[in-house]
């Protein structure tokens, strides 16, 4: 008896938004020293600064997808974007002034200002595999961690690298607020409240995880979609996928074969990720792609 993806728990998340941090490759656009009509655009959407995305659930809770050396700058304008108190986002928040020394050391804030401190309330971490572009940024995550624990989700063979060489953001000892959970390709897990479902994406030779939550399939570093994984996309209506360039590449799938995966899961709209500066610019995709698809760019917020 085949396995059903399409639960009940994929079907009840119907409201949620999802914001591109990040929608580069690995060197990020522009790339050093390259003087094409990509790199040298002022259109900002041109500018991808490395692959992460956040996502906000139904129930207002936020995970994040895959944490980059460039999360540090991508949070920093997220808040400028989405101050503490404009939205329906979650926010923790500390009137450090009104603190004593000691709860602000408890807190972690003891070097903070005096002034009210917000951060948004991430919970949880999905991370697709160890490459740098994609765990970077885990350090960072530590000032967002102060309030609350922030779980990161992992493969085992993701989980053991990252604990070796950073492990002192895990440890109790040091900086306490992260922990790290080990999940099973083949098993769905929760995280901030979602119901998540891996989806084993090939990455090359390298097995990588892509994340199914709701009606959202998120995938990037993909050159291959092995057979056994396809009906986790079925009912799938926003898919965000990854398209690195026209040219063929080993470890990446190329914009053409990414445009007929997406007419294969047939969603009703696709994002396109993970894109270097041989991918084009942004005006020149919006005008020739087809209907119900794009390229995703930094800053980008969708419902799904």
């Amino acid at each position: 008896m085949k396995k059903s993806y399409l639960c009940a728990q994929h079907i009840s998340l119907s409201h949620m938004k999802l914001y591109f941090l990040g929608t580069g490759t690995s060197s990020g656009v522009p790339q050093m020293g390259c003087a094409c009509a990509v790199c040298t655009s002022s259109d900002p959407r041109d500018r991808r600064s490395r692959c992460s995305a956040l996502l906000e659930t139904d129930d207002h809770r936020l995970l994040l997808i895959d944490c980059g050396p460039d999360f540090r700058s991508q949070m920093l304008r997220f808040i400028a974007e989405h101050p503490f108190g404009s939205g329906t986002l979650p926010y923790h928040e500390r009137r450090v002034a009104e603190m004593s020394d000691e709860q602000a050391r408890a807190a972690g804030l003891h070097e903070a200002p005096r002034t009210p401190y917000a951060v948004p309330a991430l919970e949880a971490v999905l991370l697709t595999h160890e490459h740098f572009d994609h765990v970077a940024g885990l350090d960072d995550l530590r000032p967002l961690s102060h309030f609350s624990p922030i779980e990161v989700w992992a493969e085992p063979n993701v989980a053991a690298p990252i604990l070796r060489h950073m492990g002192y953001c895990f440890g109790k000892d040091h900086y306490p607020g992260l922990t790290m959970h080990e999940f099973s390709i083949d098993q769905s897990f929760t995280a901030a409240g979602a119901t998540v479902t891996p989806i084993r994406v090939m990455h090359g030779r390298l097995p990588i995880a892509g994340f199914r939550i709701g009606d959202l399939a998120y995938m990037t570093d993909l050159s291959a979609l092995p057979d056994s994984e396809w009906p986790k996309l079925l009912g799938v209506r926003t898919l965000v996928v990854s398209a690195l360039r026209p040219e063929p590449h080993n470890t990446h799938q190329t914009l053409e074969q990414a445009i007929a995966m997406a007419r294969r899961v047939g969603a009703a709209r696709t994002y396109f990720i993970h894109m270097c500066h041989q991918a084009g610019r942004q005006c020149e995709a919006d005008a020739q792609l087809p209907e119900g698809m794009a390229y995703a760019y930094d800053g980008l917020e969708i419902e799904c």
